[in-house]
């Protein structure tokens, strides 16, 4: 009975011990993804009052020797000119247009369905990935800690619509999208990462990406964003 005790006892203290690195490594992950968060949105997400503008057509199709077609800027009328002249102008006020523009999120983070321990070996040669895992696969963010930068900010996921509807309805905000990203992987020495991050600003379109991160003077920065498929 003794010798059942101590085992008894020595296990419950490795389970005690296991728990709270667990706890720890996850609060250090939560940390690292609200640092590196403001970052992607700058990278991948958009105004969406800029992409529904396209720049007008200034010149004429003009083809080339070797049969390729191009757009010949020489050749652009007055009225093009104009035209596009005005466009720069709307694009130069969205850049100082303090509007809010809020991007839909959910609070609650996953593991990515993505090939990402692949590509962490690809690209970090050399770097042992931590193959450790919390025995829960999400946890939750505080959204509303996150300090996006320009006019980006978030709101619920939960808050939208879950159909089609969401990108008919009027807001009193500008709505971009919906923003996801997943939880991090990190290399033994926790000082490169990789996740995956998605965007999606309307029915048919959108885009998912690589995130690689890594920690350079005491930050974390992004080191390459890599598009995995887009709509």
């Amino acid at each position: 009975m003794g010798r059942k005790l101590t085992t008894l006892i020595i296990s419950s203290i490795f389970l005690l011990i296991s728990c709270k690195n667990a706890k720890k490594d996850v609060a250090f992950e939560k940390d690292i993804l609200m640092e590196i968060i403001p970052s992607i949105v700058d990278s991948i997400c958009q105004d969406p009052r800029a992409f529904l503008s396209p720049p007008p057509m200034l010149g004429k199709f003009k083809e080339t020797a070797d049969g390729h077609t191009i757009i010949d800027t020489s050749l652009a009328t007055v009225e093009q000119k104009i035209r596009y002249k005005l466009w720069l102008k709307k694009q130069d006020s969205l850049k100082t247009d303090t509007s809010k523009i809020v991007l839909a999120i959910n609070s609650k983070i996953y593991y990515s369905e993505d090939s990402l321990e692949i590509e962490f070996k690809k690209y970090f040669k050399g770097k042992k990935l931590n193959r450790a895992k919390d025995t829960d696969s999400s946890y939750i963010i505080d959204i509303n800690a996150i300090k996006l930068n320009k006019n980006f900010s978030f709101k619920n996921k939960g808050e939208f619509p879950s159909t089609l509807d969401v990108w008919n309805k009027k807001y009193d905000f500008i709505f971009s999208g919906f923003f996801n990203v997943s939880r991090i992987l990190f290399d033994e020495s926790k000082n490169y990462g990789i996740l995956s991050a998605s965007y999606t600003c309307g029915g048919l379109c959108g885009e998912g990406h690589i995130i690689y991160i890594k920690k350079f003077n005491n930050k974390w920065v992004i080191d390459k964003i890599e598009g995995t498929w887009i709509a």
